[in-house]
């Protein structure tokens, strides 16, 4: 016995391949077939009218919305094809959030307000960039609650680099306890140019949360104002638990005494990466010999003036397990690649703007040298640059920028001696490499 009854049936997308215009209503035309219904009833036909919107979309791949947004111009901004579909909205966002940089306060207070309605936007900022450069600086009129709250919802960034906001500085390096604020961080990058909220910005006592962020590894403080100080003061010896997470530090500051460096110094117990670049060495053998656990000192990269070799050479001691060496402006000489040697577990040498280093040095080093490692050359020489040309300037400017992208052979670096220290080189099974050696090479073949 035959039974009559409604069953619904679910078909795929219909598409202009497979459908023939025998098999649908004739009043239908060819440019109205994706408004058909994806769901059929044996028993009955619904009007296409009826039926809500479907939005094909969604159904795309996901490397079709990248290439969308590969070649979406500047005609129509990629921030409005979230207007588009939904289905673009998660990539756009993601686009437009991964990065960001805000040089204006206006548009950070705007930012924070916009996370602070939307939290959820958050999550797709993984490197966030906070620049101030201009002075005199504005007051920025922002509370520590608003602050806080733009700190919590930055739940996946991993990159933060701030200059010249002092005040969330301190609200980093001094969390409240009951708050729990970026949790992804692995890379903090902190630049002052005026340190007036610092007593000792190198009292470790600034430093002692930092083991609230357990991602954070990497560490750049770049300090413009003198930071130097006399014996003691005002800095008070504390003994505070060592940090067991930073294992990457950058210092670049005008040091040439301070108390408390040593002890900052002191401070990371897990330093495998270290580089270090104050006005005068004097702080720095001292500095050095404090560090609580050399033999994990994989790099060391040193940017001075001047070194005094006899202390070189006893800091080398104590890093038997280096395998990379930077040595940045005047701070290498023929003595003290005499010294490179000493360190058995080197593998790489890098000497930038070696001011104070002749091709006849580095070719007497080579006939002597009797390990084996890697000599990058990248640039010889540079002009003298300034950050900042006036203290009250408006903008920030360079002097002498152009120093940074050129070779700078002079009397001392030429060409013919460089192609020496090469043959030399090769003959001793040595390794030279950098833009300095490829530029040599240049018009030789």
């Amino acid at each position: 016995m035959r039974t009559d009854h409604v069953c619904d049936v679910q078909l795929p997308p219909p598409s202009r391949r497979n459908l023939s215009r025998t098999s649908l209503d004739p009043k239908v035309s060819p440019s109205r077939l994706d408004l058909l219904p994806t769901t059929l009833s044996m028993s009955h036909t619904t009007a296409a009218s009826s039926l809500p919107p479907v939005d094909r979309l969604t159904s795309l791949p996901p490397e079709l919305f990248e290439h969308i947004l590969d070649i979406v111009h500047v005609q129509a901004p990629r921030a409005k094809l979230g207007l588009v579909s939904k289905a673009f909205l998660y990539y756009t966002r993601r686009r437009l959030l991964t990065r960001l940089t805000i040089t204006e306060v206006g548009r950070l207070v705007k930012f924070c307000n916009y996370l602070i309605d939307y939290p959820q936007i958050g999550s797709f900022v993984q490197s966030l960039e906070i620049k101030f450069t201009k002075f005199p600086f504005t007051t920025i009129a922002m509370t520590e609650v608003e602050l806080l709250k733009l700190l919590q919802a930055l739940v996946s960034l991993t990159s933060l680099e701030i200059v010249n906001f002092s005040r969330l500085t301190r609200l980093i390096l001094q969390p409240p306890s009951n708050k729990t604020l970026l949790p992804s961080l692995r890379e903090l990058q902190i630049e002052e140019r005026l340190c007036r909220d610092w007593e000792n910005p190198f009292d470790p006592i600034y430093w002692t949360n930092l083991h609230r962020y357990p991602e954070l590894f990497n560490l750049r403080i770049d300090l413009h104002e003198d930071v130097s100080l006399t014996v003691n003061g005002g800095y008070k010896k504390n003994t505070l638990p060592l940090d067991r997470e930073i294992q990457d530090l950058t210092v670049c500051a005008p040091i040439r005494t301070n108390p408390a460096f040593s002890d900052f110094l002191a401070h990371f117990g897990k330093l495998s990466s270290l580089h270090l670049a104050p006005t005068s060495s004097a702080p720095i053998y001292d500095a050095l010999n404090r560090i609580p656990y050399p033999l994990r000192l994989r790099f060391l990269a040193l940017d001075l003036q001047s070194l005094s070799t006899t202390e070189l050479a006893s800091t080398f001691l104590r890093f038997p397990n280096i395998r990379e060496l930077s040595f940045v402006q005047g701070t290498c000489t023929l003595a003290v690649l005499a010294l490179l040697p000493t360190l058995f577990n080197l593998q790489t040498v890098s000497l930038e703007y070696p001011t104070k280093l002749s091709t006849d040095d580095l070719q007497a080093f080579l006939e002597t040298c009797s390990s084996s490692f890697t000599i990058y050359l990248d640039n010889i020489s540079r002009k003298r640059r300034r950050r900042y040309v006036s203290f009250y300037s408006s903008d920030e400017e360079y002097e002498g920028d152009d120093g940074y992208r050129e070779i700078g052979w002079g009397q001392n670096f030429t060409k013919q001696g460089m192609r020496k220290c090469i043959e030399v080189a090769k003959s001793l099974a040595l390794r030279l490499e950098g833009k300095v050696v490829r530029d040599s090479l240049e018009g030789t073949e």
